[in-house]
């Protein structure tokens, strides 16, 4: 299907230039480069729909029961779907990327025994301080970027969240989110 679709983003255009010329020669000519201009200026969002296939393609996966990269993967896209953590799609990638270390992410579900949910949650505090802490996302010392406090916001939620699951107390939540805006005042 995919190659369908870049076939008609890269094909028509390329006909409806040599159509230019034969515009030139005939009356047929406006009819016909009326339509390759129509089918290229089409075959564009073919090829953005490619794109989006790709993607989807890649963020299915196939739940095994009892699998703890399954599991996390099933609890990253309940979390994502809910849309409980603003400024998720800013670290998705990484929080994914983690999410595929199996060794990983077998320890702290089987060993550690940490619910998949708490699990997410802590890879998304553990990537947003660490972009935040970065320096990227700073206007200016201390001051954050439109997306410094999406991620910032991301890492409040995401712990609160570690919370309400019994994973930490309100004290080391307020001291964490403390901590790192101490060092974000300081940064940039």
């Amino acid at each position: 299907m995919v190659w369908i679709l870049k076939t008609i983003y890269f094909v028509f255009p390329v006909l409806s230039i040599g159509s230019v010329v034969w515009f030139f020669v005939s009356d047929v000519g406006v009819w016909v480069f009326a339509l390759f201009f129509l089918f290229g200026f089409l075959g564009m969002f073919a090829g953005a729909g490619a794109q989006q296939l790709e993607r989807r393609k890649r963020d299915t996966f196939t739940f095994r029961a009892g699998d703890p990269t399954s599991l996390a993967r099933a609890a990253f896209f309940e979390i994502e779907g809910k849309g409980e953590i603003p400024g998720l799609s800013q670290i998705r990638d990484d929080v994914l990327a983690l999410v595929d270390d199996r060794e990983k992410i077998a320890a702290s579900i089987v060993e550690d025994k940490l619910d998949p949910r708490a699990l997410i949650y802590l890879l998304v505090t553990n990537v947003a301080s660490d972009k935040l802490c970065s320096g990227q996302y700073h206007i200016y010392r201390g001051i954050l970027s439109f997306t410094g406090k999406q991620l910032l916001e991301a890492f409040t939620v995401a712990s609160k969240q570690m919370v309400d699951l019994g994973v930490h107390d309100e004290k080391t939540h307020a001291a964490e989110v403390a901590n790192l805006r101490k060092e974000l005042g300081s940064i940039g």
